[in-house]
Parts: structure tokens; sequence; C-alpha cells
């Protein structure tokens, strides 16, 4: 095989990778609870529809209703970040959320639409979605 071509080859190969590609997840936190009229509304929006429709959306999902660790997690979010603990609430980053059915329902589509990555934030600070 000529080395031009292998060359070739081999650098589409690691540009076209999904390694190459990786950083462009947009990840987000969304705390809900089954049995909450308003994460209701927005539950088929946010763990159905958006995954299936945009395929770099990573959702870390937690349910505090019936999970009794969860409601632990959402009080500690609240600590870390200075935001507020009802559901359904959506956490993008350290300093943006949305709280409640209305604002996530006619918010998240545009919001979404502005952001090309977005890292999952954790209790520990903002981690890129592969190095979870």
């Amino acid at each position: 095989m000529d080395t031009n071509l292998l060359s070739k080859l081999l650098l589409s190969l690691i540009l076209f990778s999904p390694l190459a590609s990786a950083s462009s997840y947009v990840c987000l936190v969304y705390f809900t609870g089954i049995g909450c009229p308003h994460c209701a509304k927005t539950d088929p929006l946010v763990l159905r529809k958006l995954p299936f429709e945009r395929e770099n959306l990573v959702i870390v999902e937690y349910e505090i209703y019936t999970d009794a660790e969860n409601p632990k997690v959402l009080l500690a979010y609240a600590q870390k970040y200075n935001i507020p603990t009802g559901v359904p609430l959506l956490i993008l980053n350290e300093t943006h959320y949305i709280l409640g059915d209305s604002p996530i329902l006619n918010a998240l589509d545009s919001i979404l639409t502005n952001l090309s990555d977005n890292p999952c934030l954790t209790l520990n600070g903002s981690i890129p979605f592969e190095e979870l």
C-alpha cells in the first residue's frame, strides 16, 4: 500500500473518530419527582423527546421523591451553587438553572440551540461528559 495513502487514511481516522468530536456534549442536571404534577409536564420533553432529537445531549437525572439519597444530592447542589431546591429543576452550569415547568418548557429549546458544549456539573465542579 502507498505510504501517502496510508498516511491520509490514518489522518482521516483520527479526525473523524469519536474522540475528535467528544467535546461537543451538552450535559444538564435534572431534578424531578415521580408524582410531581409540574414534573409530569417537563419529564416527557427533558427525558424522552430532547435526548432523541439531540444526539449530543446528556441528561443526568435525579428523582427525589422515591429515591432516599437524591434529596440529599439536591440539597448539596443547592448549598454548593446557591440554587433553590424545588422541582422540576434543570441545572445548566454553576450560575444558570431553570426552575419550574413553564420556564423549562418555554426556554429549554432555545437554550439548547445556543449551547454547543456544556460539561456536566457535579458537586466537584464541571467535568466533561467523557471523563465521568
